[in-house]
C-alpha cells in the first residue's frame, strides 16, 4: 500500500507556546464488527467532529492534528470543511498500531511547546478536562489525563486462572 500524504489548504503556523491537539482516529473498527465509529453519528453529528469540536472551541489550543485511516481522510476533510473548523492544519495517515499512529501525528506537529493526544472516539471530553490536562503538563513537563478505578481487576495466566487481584486504590484508567 503506498501511503499519500494528505494536507489541508493552510500550513502550521507555530509559535512560541504552541499547543497543538493530535486527534488520533486511526483504528480498524475490529470491535465494532466493521462498523466505523469515527464517522458514526451521535445526535446528528460524526463523532469524530465531536472531539474535533472540543478542541476547536478551547482558546488554549492553536491547532489540530487529525490522525486516520488512508480510506477516510477526504471524509474527514470534507467534514472539517462542512464544520467550519478553522484549527485542523493537518490530516494525516495513521500507522500499524495506535503507538505509530500517534508518532505520525507527533511528527506532523512542527515545533509545538505542547502536545495534547486525544482519542477521537472519546467526542465527550470536557473543555475542564483539556484545560487541567494543558496545566498540569505545563506544570510538571507532561501529563495523563486518568480517573480511578470502580472495577474490581484481576491479572490471569494464559490458561485464565487468576493469579493475583490488585488494590484499585492504586489503579487508575488512563482516558
Amino acid at each position: 500500500m503506498v501511503l499519500k500524504e494528505f494536507e489541508l489548504e493552510f500550513e502550521t503556523v507555530c509559535e512560541e507556546g504552541n499547543k497543538t491537539a493530535i486527534i488520533v482516529a486511526a483504528g480498524s473498527a475490529s470491535r465494532m464488527q466493521g462498523v466505523d465509529k469515527q464517522l458514526a453519528k451521535l445526535c446528528g453529528i460524526a463523532i469524530i467532529i465531536r472531539s474535533i469540536l472540543a478542541f476547536e472551541i478551547n482558546d488554549a489550543v492553536d491547532n489540530i492534528i487529525v490522525v486516520t485511516r488512508e480510506d477516510i481522510v477526504l471524509d474527514i476533510q470534507n467534514l472539517v470543511k462542512e464544520y467550519n473548523i478553522t484549527k485542523v492544519t493537518d490530516i494525516t495517515v495513521g500507522g500499524e498500531n495506535r503507538a505509530q499512529s500517534v508518532i505520525n501525528g507527533i511528527n506532523r506537529a512542527k515545533s509545538s511547546d505542547y502536545i495534547l493526544i486525544h482519542d477521537g472516539a472519546r467526542p465527550l471530553v470536557t473543555q475542564k478536562i483539556i484545560e487541567d490536562t494543558l496545566n498540569a503538563a505545563k506544570m510538571y513537563g507532561a501529563a495523563i489525563c486518568a480517573v480511578p478505578v470502580k472495577d474490581t481487576i484481576k491479572i490471569v495466566d494464559a490458561a485464565g486462572k487468576v493469579e493475583n487481584t490488585p488494590n484499585r486504590t492504586s489503579l487508575v484508567s488512563v482516558q
